[in-house]
């Protein structure tokens, strides 16, 4: 990231301090279309994970959100990339022509600074799709397949609050209401990588506490302030002579995802891995080495 990103960064967290609008309630949706809804929600399956399932042939959806800030309580979904991995032939192979992308018709403010890093505008969001529907549809999508993302461990927080959001009054409940919304745990990409492949050579030191902008919200704690960062998506398209000039657009990020995790496929396989199960278990062991989570 260039000085100046950097203090754009700054300025557009450190404007984000005052309480930021919440997505205002959406109209209520024709008793049809709910109905329809409802129907399609109970017929969802609980999501699989990381277990028995071949490296080589299991179904993988890689998604990545755009949103509103990085505040997991309080910042908004605007928009959802994703593409599939399943097999072909003998290896995975990204299912090109069969990917989701929707913009989110979600009624909240976009700032400019904001739209310097989504690149979204509040037509976008009025021309999108109804937050209820792109959800229920990103679900069934996905319903056979493991989940990944880069940095897991946001997207899944801000895809179950927003599922939670959007689709919780219409989702089946237990006899003791609770809410029985089938929801997917995401394997983070940027955990397995380095487990495989070690360090990334063309990664950034980590920022030292004294150097973090007192605007900065916290994401994750770090015990380990002073060790590498592998963790940094472009540093790793770049180690790994992969380019990718429309950064921070759902789909492209997803793609961007999805072209490492076969490079991540590859060297698991070329180290005797066989399964999503050892894999898991060689990331969890990495995990407790730097104390972030993986799933």
């Amino acid at each position: 990231m260039s000085l100046s990103m950097w203090q754009t960064l700054r300025q557009w967290l450190g404007a984000r301090q005052t309480a930021q609008p919440q997505a205002a309630p959406l109209p209520p949706l024709p008793p049809p279309q709910r109905h329809e809804l409802q129907q399609r929600l109970a017929r969802l399956q609980p999501f699989a994970q990381p277990g028995a399932q071949p490296l080589a042939t299991q179904a993988l959806v890689v998604f990545d959100l755009e949103t509103t800030g990085l505040d997991r309580q309080r910042d908004s979904v605007l928009s959802i990339g994703a593409v599939r991995i399943q097999a072909c032939g003998a290896q995975p192979g990204i299912a090109l022509g069969h990917s989701f992308a929707r913009v989110l018709k979600v009624p909240v403010p976009i700032s400019p600074l904001g739209q310097l890093f989504h690149g979204l505008t509040q037509d976008d969001l009025r021309q999108g799709q109804d937050p209820r529907l792109a959800l229920l549809e990103l679900l069934e999508w996905g319903q056979d397949a493991l989940w990944l993302a880069w940095h897991a461990w946001f997207d899944q927080a801000m895809l179950h609050r927003a599922a939670q959001q959007w689709l919780g009054e219409h989702a089946p409940s237990s006899r003791t209401g609770k809410m029985l919304l089938p929801l997917p745990g995401v394997c983070d990409l940027a955990q397995l990588l380095p487990a495989l492949l070690g360090p990334c050579p063309a990664c950034p030191a980590a920022v030292q506490p004294d150097d973090t902008p007192a605007t900065m919200p916290a994401k994750r704690p770090s015990t380990t302030p002073t060790r590498r960062s592998d963790h940094d998506l472009d540093a790793w398209l770049q180690a790994l002579g992969l380019g990718h000039s429309a950064r921070h657009d759902a789909v492209a990020d997803a793609m961007a995802t999805a072209e490492l995790t076969l490079i991540a496929l590859a060297h698991a396989q070329a180290q005797g891995l066989q399964t999503w199960g050892q894999l898991a278990s060689l990331a969890t062991q990495r995990e407790r080495a730097q104390q972030q989570p993986v799933f």
